[in-house]
């Protein structure tokens, strides 16, 4: 049950290409990545590239996978002043 659960999420991924995948999105974000695997940090800040602004890739030195829990101190006042970038 376990291998079936985890190999669904792929059998489900349209292969043809789903529209959906080729919109961009509409709405700013903060992409907040880490510095704790090469590479990955590219496509946060090309993935921040083609939302609208204010968007941006937040990389936060010295965190893992959970940035937001490991280095909360760094992110969450840089979350506070990218909501207060947004307009109303």
């Amino acid at each position: 049950m376990t291998l079936n659960g985890s190999i669904d999420y792929y059998r489900d991924l349209p292969l043809a290409g789903d529209p959906v995948f080729a919109r961009i999105g509409a709405v700013p974000g903060l992409i907040v990545g880490s510095d704790h695997t090469i590479g990955e940090q590219e496509l946060y800040r090309r993935t921040a590239e083609l939302l609208p602004a204010p968007s941006r890739a937040l990389m936060v030195q010295g965190a893992g996978h959970w940035p937001h829990r490991e280095k909360a101190a760094v992110v969450v006042p840089e979350l506070l002043r990218f909501l207060a970038e947004i307009p109303a």
